[in-house]
């Protein structure tokens, strides 16, 4: 029987029209969405365009798996969506199948102190409808705007990256505006709806590619690894975990997350050897592969270790794998992220910074953030000026690009070099060819010439961060020198 479920969007009526003051406040301001009345409305109106239609006006891609594995696909994408407004499961066979989903994005809007500005958030909305119809032994899959005032699939808006402001960044002030210039074309429609069909590519065909290269190889362990110094832990359990758990939630509703059980079992044997090797086997931490081509990987205070899908086309093996996430691990084993706070600010300032950015970023319910429409943040404006851009400026940031501003990006040039020193450590002591390492840091080096010869800049943090990958390879030389007298 053809069924029609609905989810009404009440987080976002609430989030939209409600007003958060944080003390401290300059102004206050409420982002409107195009959608607004639909929210208000409840979404009483929401009807599923027809399969046709969605045709018609959308993107469309061609699949050669079998409807069903798009299909079911579809929907753990959808899962990760601000909401699901509808779907129709269809009635089997050659019927299509039919999504509406509302794909937004909570921005925080940076503006530095010194220009006199302040940080806001906002939430940006676009509707989209989706398609799934069955041809041969694929399918098709169609992706097409939804229009604010009709409710109907209606032609992509012709806008262009130089142009004016989405209308759903209107009424921004013109001070924050400032931040779009170089992002607004990653919030128009079709934009969104190429956003969608990368996400679904890679979660249908990515794992299949990557599994083979890491795949869990044979080896034997050292035991502990020797020379690493590990920094006491500077306690706040609220920074370290409420914290990074907020970062980590907020990126994973902004960026698609690739669900394979089976590639995250392979990575997490990977790591699990490294923490052994770290002596830190009980450090709790959690991995993930995000859709977005960037060549990064970081980490977050409460041991959420994110790997972008680019950087894992990049890496022949496990052993490379192994090096990547050795590096990160160090990170989280040595507290950098919870330092680094407490280098720039007081204590109690990152105390009560933490507070405000929660406030800013809206309740946590399940699965689900309710975008805030707070206007201005305290002393946690400057926080997120500086740590947030680290980590959650990546929930402001479309799923292939701005990756490059995480937390590889904020930390000095020793804490960087010293990552790399005990990455080499962790991966000898683990059982791993520690030549892996250097191996990725060519990678990245051949990578950075690229570049250059193009006059591009290199669309990855890995590269782009301090000191350069020639100091860091000079650095593992002397390590490997170390470990080779260990041997």
């Amino acid at each position: 029987m053809n069924t029609t479920t609905r989810t009404r969007c009440v987080w976002g009526l609430l989030a939209l029209l409600s007003l958060m003051p944080v003390g401290g406040c300059y102004y206050r301001w409420v982002p409107q969405s195009e959608y607004l009345k639909r929210y208000q409305n409840k979404c009483a109106d929401t009807a599923l365009p027809p399969s046709d239609q969605i045709v018609k006006e959308g993107l469309t891609r061609s699949f050669g798996s079998s409807t069903a594995d798009v299909w079911r696909a579809c929907l753990r994408i959808a899962a990760q969506k601000s909401a699901v407004l509808a779907a129709d499961g269809g009635q089997g066979g050659n019927s299509p199948r039919r999504l509406m989903i509302v794909d937004g994005q909570q921005l925080l809007l940076i503006q530095q102190a010194s220009q006199g500005g302040v940080d806001a958030t906002t939430f940006m909305d676009t509707w989209l409808a989706v398609t799934v119809v069955p041809d041969g032994a694929g399918c098709k899959v169609s992706v097409a705007w939804v229009h604010p005032q009709t409710n109907q699939v209606a032609p992509f808006p012709a806008l262009k990256p130089e142009e004016k402001p989405h209308a759903s960044i209107a009424l921004i002030p013109p001070i924050a505006k400032q931040f779009f210039v170089a992002r607004e074309r990653k919030f128009v429609p079709h934009a969104k709806a190429e956003e969608f069909q990368g996400e679904l590519a890679m979660q249908l065909y990515g794992p299949g590619q990557w599994l083979p290269r890491v795949k869990y190889p044979q080896h034997a362990s050292r035991g502990q690894a020797p020379g690493v110094i590990v920094r006491p832990d500077p306690g706040y359990p609220q920074l370290k975990n409420d914290y990074g758990n907020w970062c980590s939630l907020l990126l994973r509703r902004n960026v698609y997350v690739v669900d394979s059980p089976e590639l995250m079992a392979e990575l997490t044997r990977i790591l699990d050897d490294l923490k052994k090797a770290a002596g830190k086997q009980n450090m709790p931490t959690r991995l993930c592969v995000i859709a977005s081509g960037q060549v990064n990987a970081f980490s977050l205070p409460n041991g959420d270790i994110f790997i972008c899908a680019g950087l894992l086309d990049v890496l022949s093996d496990a052993h490379e794998v192994a090096a990547v996430l050795a590096h990160e691990l160090d990170h989280y084993v040595q507290h950098d992220a919870v330092y680094k706070i407490q280098n720039e600010y007081s204590t109690l300032v990152a105390v009560e910074i933490l507070e405000a950015a929660m406030v800013v970023g809206g309740s946590v319910a399940g699965a689900a953030i309710a975008p805030a429409a707070a206007g201005v943040i305290n002393p946690g404006a400057q926080f997120a000026s500086s740590m947030l851009n680290n980590a959650v400026s990546l929930a402001a940031a479309y799923a292939g690009a701005g990756i490059q501003d995480t937390v590889v990006m904020g930390y000095s040039q020793e804490v960087e070099l010293r990552a790399d020193r005990n990455a080499m450590r962790y991966m000898w002591s683990a059982g791993y060819d520690r030549q892996a390492m250097m191996h990725v840091m060519n990678k990245l080096k051949d990578m950075e010439v690229a570049a250059r010869e193009a006059k591009a800049n290199c669309g990855s943090a890995l590269v782009n961060c301090k000191p350069g990958v020639e100091t860091r390879l000079a650095e593992m030389k002397k390590v490997q020198e170390e470990l080779d007298k260990a041997r």
